[in-house]
Order: C-alpha cells, then sequence, then structure tokens
C-alpha cells in the first residue's frame, strides 16, 4: 500500500474515533465540520474559500466536506497540542495538513 493512501486511511479512521468519542452520528459530525471550517474560511486557500461560499450544505461536494471533516480533525490536534504548550494554533497550517492529507485530490 502506498504510504499517501495508508496515510489517508489511519486519518479516517481517527475521523471516526473522534467522531464516536464526542457521541456524534456522521451527519452531526459533518455538519460541525462544515461549521468549524466557515468559521476559518478566510485563513483557507482560495479554492476552498470558493467552495465553501454556497448557500446550502447540500450542494458541497462530497471531497470538500471531507476536506473539512479532515481540517476539524487536525485543528483539534492542534488545539490539543497547543493548549499543552500555551501556544496559538494556526488555521490556516491546519488547512495546509488537511490538504497535504487529501492529497491535492480535492476537485477544482
Amino acid at each position: 500500500m502506498a504510504p499517501e493512501l495508508n496515510a489517508y486511511k489511519l486519518t479516517i479512521s481517527k475521523i471516526e474515533k473522534l467522531r464516536q468519542r464526542w457521541g456524534m452520528s456522521k451527519e452531526d459530525w459533518q455538519r460541525a465540520a462544515i461549521g468549524f471550517a466557515e468559521m476559518h474560511r478566510d485563513q483557507a486557500p482560495p479554492e476552498i474559500q470558493a467552495r465553501l461560499a454556497v448557500d446550502r450544505l447540500s450542494l458541497l461536494p462530497t471531497e470538500t466536506i471531507l476536506i473539512c471533516e479532515i481540517f476539524l480533525l487536525v485543528l483539534v490536534a492542534a488545539e490539543e497540542r497547543a493548549k499543552s504548550i500555551g501556544a496559538e494554533i494556526d488555521p490556516a497550517a491546519c488547512w495546509r495538513t488537511a490538504l497535504t492529507i487529501v492529497g491535492g485530490r480535492h476537485e477544482r
């Protein structure tokens, strides 16, 4: 298995574990991920900002929702680490990490 695919599968597993830890349904988790993505939209790359600028959540492509889910996972991990050392998080870095995990496979 390619290292990128293995990292991707591990990320999906981590999303599931966090979602279950928070006691959320898949739909609630996705809505929360989109909400956090919206809150940090200004720090997202322009192509992600454009994709998030829709009137209805039902119009978001599946891959964009996945990017939002991975962004939330990365954001939570960054917040936990930052909290332990008294540092600030960088949402732009979280977006870059999320897109790296996705592997640039988001639709254009």
